[in-house]
């Protein structure tokens, strides 16, 4: 693959090249890496160890190119709800180890080794009383929303509103979610040991045996007698079956309005978020158009018939992005949904992941992605902007990973199912089906 060899020759090249770089501009690699093996405290790190680091440095590179003009237009924009920091507070392109590239593929896949828990991030800085007396201040803290039925955490007596001060003997201050993930996650039947403070006794340390976690893509529940919600977490192999199960399960519960909840939604597979937007649109519709620059343009479409053609409410919110940002901006463009919630996390940009030599990966921007219809100038479209603004609330979490809390009472969730309750009404009315007192 050309792209493979482009990557791995580039992380190769402080190896390779002799007396060439002194007729090309910027550092001799070559005389940066005989300094670095032989005068600095790292000449005894492994050379697979530099050759990462320089893989790391060439996407590094990509992402900041994209963060400057011309690029950072079409890449990202700021969302106007305030959040700086993609959902999953990693960069948006990424050079993957081989136990991070499986880390990666468990999670798009819903099954992997961990606590079996759902967590809050809390990036703040809080005072946490002990019954000591001491305060501990940290600047992040895990807090546990809820131990899973039959997971570790439950087995190891874990509760809500535990919260997690250190994985393995190191704190959770100041780490980031991918940090955070990794350390929480690993092979099933592995040990970890977390620090956990239960205000007000002392911090105390539990030995877990990490055991096979099952994430549903997607999930429906019946909200009231004639209203469901079904509820996307994330985008990838299992959304279109469970997606297909979700709405089985609406139709069978006889439900006469749906909440599409995108807001623990960061996206995933193109193909899975043109699945998803599908569902809801009529055969032929435009889904998003792909950019690649100066390559034309290419336009998404769907290939089948609806699956659920009833009144929908999309909500959605900061950590909306990516996919889950395409599937909203379509339902909106077409007029199919009412949106409602907050401004989305406004990302613009499509990666494509290339397997590489020895288990690495990586996952690079290969295209820029817009709303159909898009004229020449006009804005992207993204971040999506609701048409029903809500007050933020905590938004949908997801089993094991480190985002907001769905905790009721959940005001934007009651505030969409009244608004669908209306629509649904209305939709009676229209087809003669009685009046709404």
């Amino acid at each position: 693959m050309e792209t493979r060899v482009w990557v791995v020759g580039l992380a190769a090249l402080a190896w390779t090249t002799a007396g060439s770089a002194g007729a090309a501009e910027g550092p001799d690699l070559e005389e940066m890496v005989r300094i670095v093996r032989s005068q600095t405290l790292l000449k005894e790190l492994p050379e697979a160890r530099l050759r990462e680091a320089a893989a790391r440095g060439l996407v590094s590179l990509l992402d900041e190119t994209l963060s400057q003009p011309p690029f950072a237009s079409e890449a990202k924009a700021r969302p106007a709800s305030g959040h700086a920091d993609d959902p999953e507070e990693r960069p948006i392109n990424a050079f993957f180890t081989p136990r991070q590239f499986k880390l990666w593929r468990q999670e798009l896949d819903g099954r992997f080794g961990g606590i079996g828990a759902r967590i809050a991030l809390r990036r703040r800085q809080s005072e946490l009383a002990t019954s000591a007396g001491a305060v501990l201040t940290e600047t992040a803290a895990v807090e546990v929303l809820e131990a899973l039925p039959g997971s570790a955490s439950e087995r190891s007596g874990l509760r809500k509103g535990d919260l997690i001060l250190a994985i393995d003997g190191v704190s959770v201050a100041g780490r980031t979610l991918a940090e955070l993930v990794e350390g929480l996650r690993g092979p099933e039947g592995s040990a970890l040991k977390l620090k956990i403070l239960r205000q007000p006794a002392a911090p105390y340390e539990v030995e877990l045996v990490r055991s096979l976690v099952k994430t549903p893509a997607v999930v429906f529940e019946k909200l009231g007698s004639r209203l469901g919600r079904v509820r996307v977490s994330s985008l990838g192999p299992l959304t279109g079956p469970g997606l297909t199960e979700a709405l089985g399960a609406a139709a069978k519960a006889g439900v006469g309005g749906l909440v599409l909840d995108l807001r623990g939604c960061p996206g995933g597979q193109l193909d899975a978020a043109v699945t998803l937007a599908q569902a809801f649109l009529p055969k032929g519709s435009a889904v998003l158009e792909l950019s690649k620059g100066g390559s034309g343009v290419e336009t998404r479409t769907t290939t089948a018939a609806p699956l659920y053609e009833g009144p929908l409410v999309v909500l959605v919110g900061g950590q909306t992005a990516s996919g889950g940002e395409i599937v909203a901006a379509a339902l909106q463009h077409h007029g199919r949904a009412v949106v409602a919630g907050e401004p989305t996390f406004g990302k613009r940009t499509a990666e494509t992941v290339f397997d590489l030599a020895g288990g690495y990966a990586a996952k690079l921007s290969t295209s820029f992605f817009r709303r159909p219809g898009t004229k020449p100038g006009d804005a992207p479209g993204f971040p999506v902007q609701p048409d029903v603004p809500l007050a933020p609330c905590s938004s949908a979490a997801r089993p094991e990973q480190v985002s907001p809390a769905d905790e009721l009472p959940d005001p934007q969730l009651k505030a969409a199912a009244a608004l669908l309750e209306w629509r649904d009404g209305r939709a009676r009315q229209e087809r003669g089906g009685g009046r709404r007192d």
